[in-house]
């Protein structure tokens, strides 16, 4: 039909990241077939599709693309690789969400939102509207910025529980936070991919959720991501503060908080929907109860990409296209506990040097004649 697409050379290579530039690679690597195939499918469905980021309350930044935490230049580019168009749109009380947007995304805000912007955002999905909430890290400190979205997340019968999932099943005397995730049964018609797909989450929370009190808001919500069995959530808990006798008067002691475990597995992930009427579509909306696995150092853990492309999909209307192959799933990492390290640290700083010494004295004495 006459169409035609200009690739920016700039699409093309890539620059070598710090890894690989540790392992002596310093040249530029082809990734051509990504730019090809992303303009194969803006010529063949050349309707553009956008996608509005919100800034304003410290949300994750989509213009930085270096290697850190909490950081969404690569999603940014993977989304525009999938033909979306990727925006920002400064969150307020006075202005309106855009007519244009396809999908808003909340990423990991640091500020509270006011009670109008959660209204507003409460009435944009009721309304059709299609929203990816991805909360920040549970020990980030920003409690008060998803305490201001619990108004939101209730109307979707959703809560965020403010706790912190571990797994120690590797290692009996260390902590691990970085949590291996799969899709549920229930994710079939958000995902149509078919099979479980794994990813890595850390520093995550967990959602818990009410079939019932979303149904009172005309919403339903179901599975899509959770943790294996393994997997364990703990959190704080303040006891009654103990009365301390002093002198003629009592003083109140806080006791010093406890943690509470419980062994999962537990949901991560859900989602919902809610029927369209009065000449909008139906809504939808996501929320996933981490933000990281989608930042620059984790999109590209095991099926992180996909599962970020799939959801981003299903909420924008694309789910035709929401076809997952996937990725071969293998553990490689280990932790050392306390012990294993100091066992470590005798062997490379102590007992290795004692036999190349020994070494050297023996070559010594052969050689001393």
């Amino acid at each position: 039909q006459g169409r035609t697409l200009v690739i920016p050379s700039t699409l093309l290579l890539r620059e070598p990241g710090w890894k690989e530039k540790m392992s002596g690679i310093k040249t530029p690597r082809f990734q051509g077939e990504l730019a090809f195939t992303s303009a194969i499918k803006r010529l063949l469905d050349p309707s553009s599709l956008r996608v509005y980021v919100a800034t304003g309350h410290g949300e994750m930044n989509v213009a930085e693309t270096k290697a850190k935490t909490l950081a969404a230049g690569a999603m940014a580019r993977a989304l525009r690789l999938e033909t979306f168009d990727v925006l920002t749109h400064l969150l307020t009380d006075e202005a309106p969400i855009p007519d244009d947007a396809d999908v808003l995304m909340i990423l990991a805000p640091r500020i509270p939102y006011s009670e109008r912007v959660v209204k507003k955002l409460q009435e944009y999905a009721d309304n059709g509207g299609r929203i990816l909430v991805l909360l920040p890290p549970m020990d980030r400190g920003d409690d008060e910025a998803v305490n201001s979205l619990a108004p939101l997340l209730e109307h979707w019968g959703v809560q965020a529980r403010n706790d912190l999932v571990v797994d120690n099943n590797k290692c009996a005397d260390q902590v691990v936070t970085n949590i291996y995730i799969a899709s549920t049964p229930n994710a079939e018609s958000v995902l149509r991919g078919g099979k479980t797909l794994v990813g890595v989450f850390p520093r995550t929370r967990t959602l818990e959720f009410d079939e019932k009190l979303a149904g009172k808001h005309n919403w339903g919500i179901n599975h899509l991501l959770a943790t294996f069995s393994s997997a364990v959530r703990q959190w704080k808990a303040e006891e009654p503060a103990v009365k301390v006798e002093k002198g003629a008067e009592g003083v109140k002691q806080p006791n010093s908080p406890k943690f509470h475990r419980e062994q999962g597995p537990f949901s991560l992930g859900v989602y919902a929907v809610t029927p369209g009427g009065d000449g909008h579509p139906e809504g939808r909306v996501i929320v996933v109860g981490n933000a990281q696995f989608a930042d620059n150092i984790y999109l590209d853990k095991v099926n992180n990409k996909p599962l970020l492309i799939a959801m981003t999909q299903w909420l924008a209307g694309r789910d035709y296209q929401v076809r997952i192959e996937e990725k071969p799933y293998v553990d490689r990492s280990f932790t050392l506990g306390t012990g294993q390290l100091t066992a470590f640290w005798w062997v490379a700083m102590v007992a290795l040097p004692q036999i190349w010494a020994l070494f050297g004295a023996l070559v010594w004495w052969l050689r001393r004649e």
